[in-house]
């Protein structure tokens, strides 16, 4: 999914350019709008364009100089420069002078979407360019990455302050890392099967490439940790406002084009705030465990380190992790794995005199939440009735063993109905997406929003849903809205324009002309009709 910025200081232009690319699901474009210059450098500070489309004549600035602004962050970014005026002196300015594409306000439709596509076109060209310089870039560099792998594993295992420093002086002694710095920290890994050589080549390749893009913003730096795990050190060159969100698009990207490249999947965890050296050994500790918690192993996620410790209510517990993944298998029914989890600590209750305590109260912990999850969703009248009988004693069940014997069996037996039914990771996720935005339809539903709810990348969003269901997202909140007047219009009496205000149209007339494209009749027509 590629980011396009609209910017005009005349508004109706905007909002029809805005609507007519939202529409054209099929070039797949996060949209974005300014109506001022300095709306317009807000977004590109957080946002990295890929195109963009100017007015040429705008108050403080003008469109060539607002775009070489742009090009300064986003050296890669296209340019589609827009006026009312037909001139010589215009089109030369914009094509030789400015390297960018000529657009006249009052163009057809289909005239835009083809010099959108041009630039998409030019866009993927100079991601293959990009790939093969990083292969040759990587080549190069072959050597002094293993080193500084080598060098990052004897410091994750140091304990001592002064030697960790010195180690890490040596990684970064050639930049472009100051480690007298405060920086940020990503950890990647890699879904599937453990990287061939091959592989982890492309993964650093895409990495070089896309950080180049956002060489304006950060200094970085990747070194692979152990098996499919990735450390990105970033350090900020120019202050801005939001550097996590331009942190989380870089992420993006990196996701991106991976999986463009090379169908390669990685699930990042990133900061909020920035580090110091002292942090990082912990750092790493926490990121890694977190994403080890909440990795999937089909659909990559994209989240900041806050967001998820907020979401699962970390506590400084060594085993607390064991309750988060209790959580998470009971939302997605893994009653297998959850087994292989009560397993494991019955196993170290039993055998480790000095945990024993802190495991058994973390073991009754754990229960809690299942046996509150057996209450609410489990018909107890469905199971076997050797497990219904134990279902019935279960509350008066004191000792570990017996406890434990009768939620082994419990959950194999869960598990399995649920292998049978074959209700998929994927569905779960769909259903969670839908149901937000049923419930959510008079609100604002962006993107950005939806992606959050499922920790995914906006762009990887798109493309999962409609690999799963086989439709446009977009479609979906469509069908969303439309249900949703319909019900308004038929059980309320309120107005049509706070009706077509409510579900966000940015007009009654629009709404009207959507209403009737879809049902046949306009909205007053199917009010009086029902």
């Amino acid at each position: 999914m590629y980011k396009i910025l609209v910017i005009d200081d005349e508004k109706s232009i905007v909002k029809g350019l805005v609507t007519m690319l939202e529409n054209r699901e099929e070039l797949e474009l996060q949209v974005y709008s300014a109506y001022t210059v300095s709306e317009g450098l807000r977004i590109a500070k957080e946002v990295k364009l890929d195109i963009l489309c100017t007015d040429i004549n705008m108050p403080i600035m003008d469109g060539f100089e607002f775009s070489q602004t742009v090009k300064g962050y986003w050296k890669e970014c296209k340019i589609i420069y827009l006026t009312g005026y037909d001139t010589f002196d215009y089109i030369y300015r914009a094509v030789n002078e400015y390297a960018g594409k000529y657009m006249l306000k009052n163009e057809e439709e289909d005239k835009f979407i083809q010099v959108i596509n041009e630039c998409i076109q030019e866009i993927e060209r100079t991601h293959q360019i990009r790939a093969t310089e990083g292969k040759m870039l990587q080549m190069t560099n072959e050597n002094k990455t293993y080193e500084k792998c080598q060098l990052m594993t004897e410091f994750l295992g140091h304990q001592n302050s002064n030697e960790r420093l010195e180690i890490l002086k040596m990684i970064y002694d050639a930049g472009p890392i100051q480690i007298e710095e405060d920086f940020y920290i990503a950890i990647g890994k890699v879904l599937g099967e453990r990287c061939s050589s091959q592989k982890r080549k492309m993964i650093l390749q895409t990495i070089t490439q896309v950080k180049q893009q956002y060489s304006y913003f950060y200094e970085v730096d990747e070194i692979k940790l152990y098996s499919n795990t990735y450390l990105i050190v970033v350090q900020p060159k120019e202050k801005v406002e939001e550097q996590q969100v331009l942190l989380g698009n870089m992420l993006e990207e990196i996701q991106t084009q991976l999986m463009a490249l090379s169908e390669e999947k990685i699930s990042f965890i990133y900061s909020n705030h920035q580090v110091q050296w002292e942090q990082l050994k912990d750092q790493i500790k926490l990121y890694t465990t977190l994403l080890d918690i909440n990795l999937s192993k089909y659909v990559p996620i994209l989240i900041d380190v806050e967001t998820l410790i907020e979401g699962n209510k970390l506590k400084d517990s060594n085993h607390e992790h064991y309750v988060l993944q209790i959580d998470k298998m009971l939302i997605e029914k893994r009653f297998l794995d959850l087994k292989e989890i009560f397993e494991s600590l019955y196993i170290s209750i039993k055998n480790t005199y000095e945990l024993s305590l802190i495991d058994t109260q973390m073991y009754y912990k754990c229960l809690e939440k299942v046996a509150s999850y057996i209450e609410k969703e489990i018909n107890y009248l469905e199971l076997p009735e050797d497990l219904q009988r134990g279902y019935y004693h279960l509350r008066y069940l004191t000792g570990v063993d017996e406890i434990h014997q009768f939620l082994v069996l419990l959950l194999k037996s869960l598990g399995e109905d649920q292998a049978l039914s074959k209700v998929t990771e994927e569905d779960m996720i769909i259903k969670k997406i839908e149901d937000y935005i049923l419930n959510s339809v008079t609100g604002e539903i962006s993107l950005n929003t939806l992606a959050k709810l499922v920790y995914f990348n906006p762009s990887y969003l798109s493309r999962f849903y409609k690999s799963v269901t086989g439709r446009n997202l977009s479609q979906f909140i469509k069908e969303a809205k439309l249900m949703k007047a319909k019900e308004l219009l038929r059980k309320s009496d309120k107005k049509i324009g706070d009706i077509s205000k409510m579900l966000g149209y940015e007009s009654v007339g629009y709404f009207t002309v959507f209403f009737k494209k879809c049902v046949g009749l306009t909205p007053t027509e199917y009010r009086n009709y029902k």
